[in-house]
């Protein structure tokens, strides 16, 4: 999983998806361990849709575009005024259009109090809010007006967004729901899935199938 990070959100991007950053974007990549990536850069002079301008996006590639992907990469470099070459990026170009988003955007948090917040649910992801709060010695209340001012989503909705959004590979990985509750810290699967159809609308299960 890597993460791109912007001056006030960050985007998950899992194994099974995608990630289209348009030029001059201002953002920074991170992983928190070594990874394999793909990536395939364009010129400017080659034509894409305006609605490809709108930011960051996490999209979900075809099977289909996944392997049109890992064939340009294997290609590569493609040439200018070559036929073949032009016709797989307009083909590539066409997927990524085309492709479902699967955004799973967090707000960043900035300030020393929300930086220490992030940092203690990254290390503990089952620990409550009471008990982060009690360990960087502050009140709740305090705690979460910090979130919120910066986020616009309370301490405890942030946390169960990051815990999901971090679950996501460990999902992938293991294609177990139960793997993926004990990595982000859920006492049953029951609650992961709960959880994770709260945030992202499907169930875990579903989210794999879509990957097939």
């Amino acid at each position: 999983m890597i993460t791109v990070r912007g001056p006030a959100e960050g985007w998950t991007v899992p194994a099974d998806r995608a990630a289209w950053i348009p030029a001059d974007s201002d953002v920074v990549i991170e992983n928190t361990r070594s990874v394999s990536v793909r990536v395939l850069y364009f010129h400017r002079t080659v034509a894409t849709p305006p609605t490809l301008d709108n930011g960051v996006r996490v999209i979900a590639l075809s099977s289909f575009g996944r392997e049109l992907r890992d064939h340009i990469v294997a290609r590569a470099p493609l040439h200018h005024g070559d036929a073949v070459s032009e016709a797989l990026t307009t083909l590539v170009v066409d997927q990524i259009v085309e492709a479902r988003d699967a955004s799973l955007g967090l707000p960043l948090l900035t300030s020393a109090i929300g930086v220490a917040f992030a940092a203690a649910v990254a290390e503990n992801p089952a620990a409550p809010v009471t008990e982060i709060a009690r360990a960087l010695a502050v009140s709740v209340r305090t705690l979460e007006r910090a979130v919120l001012t910066e986020t616009g989503l309370g301490a405890g909705a942030w946390r169960r967004r990051a815990r999901i959004l971090t679950s996501i590979d460990a999902l992938v990985a293991t294609r177990s729901v139960t793997e993926a509750a004990v990595a982000s810290g859920y006492s049953t699967p029951s609650a992961y899935v709960a959880a994770f159809s709260g945030e992202l609308g499907s169930t875990p299960r579903r989210h794999l199938l879509s990957d097939r």
